[in-house]
């Protein structure tokens, strides 16, 4: 026994210093790779072979990335030697890069089989916006396909080239007309981009294009348009544009929206989805910052119309004041997602115990 235990030291000590020289000898390795990857990538850069190093990079990470700046150092790559890339390399990130390639050329003259055959892991707008377009070349009248072009449609900014040829076949079959326009259009404003969705209005009535007008004019200049609030007709077109509006501005300056809000009201007949749009966006940037009559917009707020966001804020906003009861109440109003994350269900034992329910708090626990 004394003998074994003896050993013992002795043989973790070797253990030890084996692995100390395989580590050793594995930095070596990696370092000398790492100076051939280096001289391979200006060879690469300037389109030039770089094979003398194939071998001591064959099991180096980056090995794909040299192929690939070969291949781009090229004015105008050959497709043959980038399905060759795509078909050795398909799995590395430079491989999505000119899969991307690829579908452009493809969909330039009408391959639309290769097309939808790449197998994108990732893709930019311009690609999903061709894979949308070779599934309407092949025929395919699917409703998810009809999903996806609407998905691809409801961006707030502008989308490239490669979408219009999807966006063509939507209008020619019905789907693309003023309501998801409008859609598009209210998109746009929430994102601040006003000039563009006067662009997107192009289409519409006459009404409709100049209540877009007057929404660009509200969000770019808020002091300057207010003055011609009493000429702007009161309209369908034009409470959903000034709704967007206000919104908006809630964001950037809530306290100039409650007053453009005070004085709308009594001028345009908004209908519920219009007055909570504003309401909404009022009520959570004044919670946010905490003010004395936060509470009060939240109330405004139509009962199931406002977003995940206020109904989070009303709930600190309750907690802010140490009003328990209000923040139990507020608790209650989450929805069934919001409800069944840990830091509400925290929330709610806390206010549940602080207002008397000890039993139910313990089950809130449990």
């Amino acid at each position: 026994n004394a003998t074994m235990s003896d050993s013992l030291p002795k043989k973790f000590l070797r253990s030890l210093l084996l692995t100390l020289c395989l580590t050793t000898a594995a930095r070596a390795d990696l370092a000398l790779q790492r100076k051939d990857f280096a001289s391979a990538s200006r060879l690469a850069e300037q389109g030039k072979d770089w094979s003398q190093f194939a071998n001591s990079l064959a099991t180096y990470p980056l090995l794909p990335w040299l192929e690939y700046q070969r291949l781009m150092a090229a004015a105008h790559p050959d497709s043959e030697r980038i399905e060759a890339y795509v078909r050795q390399y398909g799995d590395s990130y430079p491989a999505d890069a000119l899969r991307a390639v690829l579908a452009d050329r493809y969909a330039q003259v009408g391959r639309w089989k290769d097309l939808l055959a790449l197998d994108f892991r990732h893709s930019d707008t311009d690609t999903r916006c061709r894979i949308a377009q070779a599934r309407i070349e092949s025929g395919e009248q699917s409703p998810e396909l009809k999903q996806t072009t609407r998905g691809l449609w409801l961006h707030p900014g502008s989308l490239p080239g490669a979408c219009n040829p999807v966006f063509a076949w939507m209008r020619s079959n019905g789907q693309l007309g003023a309501a998801l326009t409008w859609e598009r259009i209210g998109l746009s404003a929430l994102n601040g981009h006003a000039s563009f969705a006067r662009q997107l209005a192009l289409p519409l009535s006459v009404a409709e294009r100049l209540a877009v007008q007057h929404m660009a004019e509200l969000l770019n200049d808020p002091l300057l348009a207010r003055r011609h609030f009493k000429s702007w007709p009161d309209d369908a077109a034009h409470r959903r544009a000034l709704s967007y509006a206000v919104a908006r501005i809630a964001r950037r300056d809530h306290a100039l929206a409650a007053s453009l809000w005070q004085e709308l009201t009594p001028r345009f007949h908004f209908r519920v989805e219009a007055r909570a749009r504003m309401l909404d966006a009022i009520a959570l940037y004044r919670a946010n910052a905490y003010e004395a009559d936060a509470a009060d917009w939240l109330k405004l707020i139509p009962a199931t119309r406002d977003s995940a966001l206020s109904r989070e804020w009303r709930v600190r906003e309750a907690l802010s004041r140490r009003d328990f009861s209000a923040a139990l109440q507020a608790l209650d109003r989450l929805d069934a997602s919001q409800q069944g994350e840990p830091r509400w269900r925290y929330w709610r034992a806390r206010m549940l115990d602080e207002n008397g329910a000890g039993s139910a708090a313990a089950a809130v626990w449990r």
